[in-house]
């Protein structure tokens, strides 16, 4: 059974950004490639995927860092309702301003 994967509007438009910037930077490619092996991972393995950092304070949900360059996602588990919750999102080079 695959996670659901919930990004909140904020972290949604971050990557549009991304995805937009990484094109006039001519690496749009990789970014997208990223994107999508970075979900697959997400729906069907959380837990082994990247490193757990810490719990969510109140709560006993781990919140990860992953990297699948050039892009890093830390997201949090919800094993119960078997969600992930994509919490923030940054690229490992610069796409300018």
């Amino acid at each position: 059974m695959e996670y659901a994967i919930v990004i909140s509007a904020a972290v949604r438009e971050r990557f549009l950004a991304f995805q937009q910037q990484a094109a006039e930077a001519s690496v749009g490619d990789r970014l997208l490639a990223a994107i999508h092996s970075s979900t697959a991972r997400l729906r069907t393995n959380p837990q082994d995927f990247g490193e757990m950092l810490y719990h969510l304070p109140g709560t006993n949900w781990p919140v990860h860092l992953a990297v699948v360059a050039p892009l890093a996602v830390v997201f949090t588990i919800h094993e119960a309702g078997r969600q992930v919750w994509v919490v923030n999102a940054h690229t490992l080079f610069d796409l300018g301003p």
